[in-house]
This record gives structure tokens, sequence and C-alpha cells, in this order.
């Protein structure tokens, strides 16, 4: 990817997984700050149900989810799901940086193969049921970029429809920038810009 990577103290494979998902969040902040409240609560789609604000919440309180439970026990159904992160961008801006701070802090020099248990409900013929996977440290850092790459792509069209370029890079996952950058006849889409 195109960027230092930050958490040099703690283990190497877990610092460079929190690096990459703070780029991603550092990425995010940098189009929220372009946004004013209205553009950023703003909502679209045939239900009108879809806003960047919404998108913004959603992978912020996923990162909280797993700084919740990053020692033990993660659910990431489980969220407040709080309504003031989707429409005010300054909150959303303040909450950007202190989870950044926290990935940084509390995660970096935890050993990839810390042990955890996520929550994940089932729907079974008596009904839901809830029952818990085993999965490491390594594992949901992996997760939470994808998560967060997923909502980014789908805020970028948002975006776009919005007037802003977020930028090439932005939303796209770093498979397929590998990919841009090993295929020198391989055009970045427009529509990637």
């Amino acid at each position: 990817m195109g960027y230092q990577h930050e958490c040099m103290n703690g283990h190497p494979v877990t610092a460079s997984l929190v690096d990459d998902n703070r780029h991603f969040l550092r990425q995010l902040a940098g189009l929220v700050g372009e946004l004013d409240a209205e553009r950023f609560r703003a909502c679209s789609g045939p239900y009108g149900g879809n806003g960047i604000g919404r998108q913004v919440r959603h992978i912020l309180e996923h990162v909280q989810s797993l700084l919740a439970g990053a020692r033990g026990e993660l659910d990431y159904d489980d969220r407040d799901r709080d309504p003031v992160l989707e429409r005010d961008p300054d909150r959303a801006l303040e909450t950007l940086a202190r989870l950044d701070d926290r990935l940084g802090q509390e995660l970096a020099a935890l050993a990839p193969d810390t042990p955890l248990r996520v929550a994940c409900v089932c729907n079974t013929a008596s009904g839901p049921h809830r029952t818990w996977t085993p999965s490491s440290l390594q594992r949901e850092l992996m997760f939470l970029i994808s998560h967060t790459v997923h909502h980014m792509a789908l805020i970028a069209m948002l975006a776009e429809e919005a007037g802003l370029r977020p930028g090439e890079e932005f939303g796209v996952a770093p498979s397929t920038l590998r990919h841009w950058r090993a295929k020198p006849s391989f055009a970045v889409p427009a529509s990637a810009g």
C-alpha cells in the first residue's frame, strides 16, 4: 500500500494489520472532513435509507466492537447503533480519531494468535440461537479491513452522487491495489477515482 507502517512497537503481524486498519480510518476521516452535515446525513437509494453517515457509523461501531472484545469475546451484532454518529460529521471525526489512537495503543502489541470467541446468531427451526465460534485477533483484524473497505466502496459511490471525488484508492481493497500496481498495462478504472 502507499503508506508507512507506524506501529513498530509490538508484534509485527498485528502491528501491520493494525496499521492497515488505521490507514482506512484515516482515509475515511479525510472524506468525512470534506462533508457538511447535510451531505453527511443525506440518504439515497430507492428507499432513502442509505447515506454516508449511516455507513460511517456502521464502520465505526465494528471497530468499537473489536476493541471491546479484543481480549476475549466479540459480538459484532450487539452494537450501540448511535444515531448521532450518522448525523453529525464532527462527532464521527472525533470518534474516528479516538478509534485510530486506540487501535495503535491497545492492539498492536498483542500476539496475532490471541484467541477470541465471536458471537453468531443462527436462525434455527426453533428460532434464533446464539453460538460462539473460535477466532483470533489476526483473523478479526483481517475481517475488519475487508468490512471497512466494503463499506468505504459504498461510501465512495454515495460521495460521487453528492459531487465529491474521494480518490482512486478510497474504498479499494489492498489486493486490488496490488493487482493494479503489478500490471503496468492495467489502467486504474475511472470509477475508482
